[in-house]
């Protein structure tokens, strides 16, 4: 059985994506003048699409605390690739991710088709075009969710947040909401920091592959019940931190940390 589960995980995540995928372009297209349906239909299909694609990768999700209501902005630490479903499955939202994702098969398509504001980091003037994007998407009734690391990590601790994206919730005195994401594998499988956690210079399709073979694993994401609001992104970056690291539970102690992803 465990030679078969990666081969009938790819068909199953091929298939899950490719109708997702046509499904929303579909959605776009007959319901261009219809704001209210194209949205209740995007997120309708993004909410099942993460969710079929997070049982399928063999994820059982945990929802601790109550999601915001859209709109809403949310930061949130960041662990994996994995992560996108883990919070699609529960809210309603649009995510800020990198530009390299764009071009990733499948993973990529799903997520311009779904409207992801991709971010060149490379640029430093693109944040006001992001920006922009943020202000538009709160606008149409929508939420945001924001990696506030920058970047993945293995899970040991919530790494100090960048600022400069929460330039628009300040400008707004806008409160915004904080969640922690965590993984957790059975007893003789990868640990979840290296199977599950997409960090440092692994290589995607080597770890996407390890991960189809794991057998299940467990996900949670806990949702603070308070919000930060300030007029400075440094001092909101601070208290954001703060509430998610309140409701992180690392998924490796920091002894037992690795210094290399392993591939």
């Amino acid at each position: 059985m465990r030679s078969l589960r990666k081969p009938l995980r790819l068909l199953l995540l091929l298939f899950v994506n490719v109708i997702s995928f046509s499904l929303m372009v579909i959605a776009q297209v007959l319901l261009q003048p219809f704001a209210d349906l194209r949205r209740r239909a995007r997120n309708f299909l993004f909410r099942h699409w993460a969710r079929a694609s997070l049982r399928v990768l063999g994820g059982r999700l945990t929802v601790e605390g109550t999601p915001p209501v859209a709109p809403f902005f949310l930061v949130s630490n960041h662990l994996s690739y994995v992560d996108v479903l883990v919070l699609g499955s529960c809210v309603e939202a649009y995510f800020i991710g990198k530009l390299e994702i764009r071009s990733w098969p499948f993973f990529g398509w799903l997520c311009r088709a779904a409207g992801t504001i991709f971010i060149d980091r490379a640029l430093r003037r693109d944040i006001v075009r992001v920006n922009s994007l943020v202000a538009d998407v709160l606008d149409r009734g929508f939420g945001i969710v924001l990696f506030g690391e920058g970047t993945s990590t293995q899970g040991d601790v919530v790494a100090p947040f960048r600022s400069s994206l929460l330039a628009f919730p300040v400008s707004k005195t806008q409160p915004v909401h904080a969640a922690a994401i965590g993984y957790r594998t059975p007893a003789g499988e990868i640990p979840a920091h290296l199977g599950v956690c997409w960090w440092g210079d692994a290589p995607f399709f080597p770890h996407g592959w390890q991960l189809i073979g794991i057998s299940r694993f467990e996900a949670t994401v806990r949702f603070s019940d308070q919000t930060a609001v300030s007029d400075d992104r440094k001092d909101l970056g601070r208290k954001l931190r703060a509430l998610v690291a309140a409701e992180f539970v690392p998924v490796v102690s920091p002894e037992n940390r690795a210094d290399d992803p392993g591939f």
